[in-house]
């Protein structure tokens, strides 16, 4: 244990459920939880079901997928083939994080800035 906190090394969860504690409560880097689905719908389902929808990863070779399925997903940020917060400090979710409103002048301000 650490002075004020917990310490995981970097890993990965697998077969996390979506009633599960960890999978509902947010776990910051270098942790991620892995889940299955059957459907499309059904995952678009369990990205949906989140209380602070701060980002998310699809992971697919088929663009069209993509196209269909980022529009439905309500997260603050998304990434495709790929994971990584690039305005970090900038971006809050959409759902129960209020910070994205707020904070997208400073990303603004961060991509148009020379």
């Amino acid at each position: 244990m650490i002075a004020k906190g917990f310490f995981i090394e970097p890993t990965i969860f697998t077969d996390v459920t979506p009633n599960m504690r960890m999978d509902r409560e947010e776990i910051f880097e270098p942790v991620v939880a892995l889940l299955k689905f059957s459907t499309e719908e059904e995952a678009i389902a369990i990205a949906n079901d989140t209380e602070y929808g701060l980002g998310y990863g699809l992971f697919t070779q088929d663009v069209t997928r993509v196209h269909r399925v980022m529009p439905k997903i309500r997260d603050g940020i998304g990434w495709v083939n790929f994971y990584h917060p690039t305005f970090k400090k900038c971006l809050g979710g959409i759902t129960n994080n209020q910070e994205q409103v707020e904070n997208w002048d400073c990303m603004v301000s961060k991509i148009t800035s020379k």
